[in-house]
């Protein structure tokens, strides 16, 4: 008998150092290029999907936000994505066999679980103090699957920071009527539209030393002096969104007009005002929290982009705004054409130093920064969203107009060297 106990025992240990070895995949790593490796892709279904209501229940010029479900479609795992930016709703997809090739015709194409829904059920510009609303444009922040619920967010487009509300909460059955409940003020430090972006958890080491089970941030939006000049993150707990108002939040990082991560208007590589931020990912294991989106790499302009040589340094007609060359944008804004695709690489102790009082939010530095490829690129490089599945260490970027107007869904595998 004391022989078979101490054979228990044993075993009892043995499964401990192998769980712990299977969670702390990446002990005391930060992570680099090398890390990520891309295993394929996936198309989305083309033309209109079944939807609540509206007529731009369509992928095209959609995916923003995504999240991933380890769970979902029966332990197979689904893509909850976003429909068209006008419409903003929300459609969960299979996950099909993935393909790494760049012949289109080679991918596999998504199948719909459900149809698009407005899980936000009209509230999406609810989003000014005591649940005003906001009556110019929102859009989608970022989408997080949070046990049974999904967390949400919405940013005001361009504001100069009347936006007080940000996050809501409703359930994974997107038909479902009357399980929205928001919108919900997150942190008092700074405002909405810093923390109105992006989401993902924080792994079970990292969150009593950050102060939150989840991390949620923003940046890189129009008006930039009410927004994050940089990427921002923020650690809360979900679980207090209607519980606690506002919900407490423990500020991590963040950067303004003032303290930006880099001379806004410079060809800095680390930043520019050109750059757009889409996604989070702080991997289990590692000491890594990547921040991703795309970035400006020419000279900078403010104008009207063209991409006509001809036009470029002169004035608008009727106005003072300059012409900027950029084939891949004609809009009012940022441009610094061309574009890539870009990780801001940052250490998670710097984030507690931040937390400790030990250091500013804004003197936070990524410890590496790096540009990155995908199989298909448009001309407007551009990622619209991104989400982690940490159970199988697998990264989803969705890539706006991969596929014509439709974007495509792109995995890596977060794996050591």
């Amino acid at each position: 008998m004391k022989r078979f106990r101490a054979m228990v025992l044993i075993l009892a240990v043995i499964t401990i150092f192998l769980n712990l070895l299977s969670m702390n995949a990446f002990p005391g790593e930060l992570l680099h290029k090398d890390n990520l490796k891309y295993i394929g892709a996936f198309r989305l279904p083309h033309g209109k999907i079944a939807c609540d209501s509206g007529d731009k229940c369509i992928f095209a010029y959609g995916a923003r936000p995504i999240a991933v479900d380890a769970s979902g479609n029966k332990g197979k795992g689904s893509l909850f994505i976003g429909s068209h930016i006008y419409s903003q709703k929300i459609a969960e997809v299979t996950i099909p066999n993935l393909v790494n090739s760049n012949n289109l015709n080679d991918l596999n194409t998504a199948q719909i679980l459900q149809s698009f829904f407005d899980i936000t059920e009209g509230n999406r510009n609810n989003v000014m103090k005591d649940g005003a609303r906001y009556d110019q444009t929102v859009v989608p922040g970022g989408l997080l699957v949070y046990g049974d619920k999904l967390i949400g967010s919405v940013q005001t487009y361009y504001d100069p920071g009347n936006q007080y509300l940000s996050h809501y909460v409703s359930s994974k059955n997107l038909s479902k009527v009357g399980d929205f409940a928001g919108m919900y003020k997150i942190g008092s430090a700074v405002g909405a539209r810093f923390l109105a972006g992006y989401m993902d958890t924080i792994p079970l080491q990292w969150q009593e030393k950050l102060g939150g089970t989840a991390i949620t941030g923003g940046g890189t939006i129009p008006i930039t002096s009410a927004t994050s000049v940089g990427p921002s993150a923020f650690a809360f707990n979900p679980s207090d969104l209607g519980r606690i108002n506002p919900v407490p939040a423990n500020t991590l990082m963040y950067y303004s007009l003032k303290n930006p991560l880099a001379a806004p208007t410079s060809t800095n590589p680390m930043f520019n005002l050109a750059a757009e931020l889409r996604g989070v990912v702080f991997p289990d294991g590692s000491d890594s929290v990547l921040f991703f989106g795309r970035m400006g790499v020419g000279e900078y302009c403010y104008g009207i982009g063209t991409s006509d040589l001809t036009l470029v340094g002169k004035s608008t007609p009727g106005s003072t705004t300059h012409y900027c060359y950029d084939p891949a944008g004609s809009s009012k804004g940022h441009h610094a054409y061309p574009y890539k695709y870009q990780v801001w690489a940052y250490n998670a102790h710097d984030f507690i130093k931040v937390r400790k009082g030990g250091m500013n939010p804004w003197d936070v530095r990524p410890y590496e920064i790096w540009n990155f490829e995908l199989p298909f690129q448009p001309k407007n490089a551009e990622i619209v969203g991104t989400s982690y599945d940490k159970k199988n260490r697998r990264l989803y970027i969705s890539q706006a107009c991969g596929d014509g107007d439709n974007p495509i869904v792109h995995v890596f595998e977060i794996v050591p060297e």
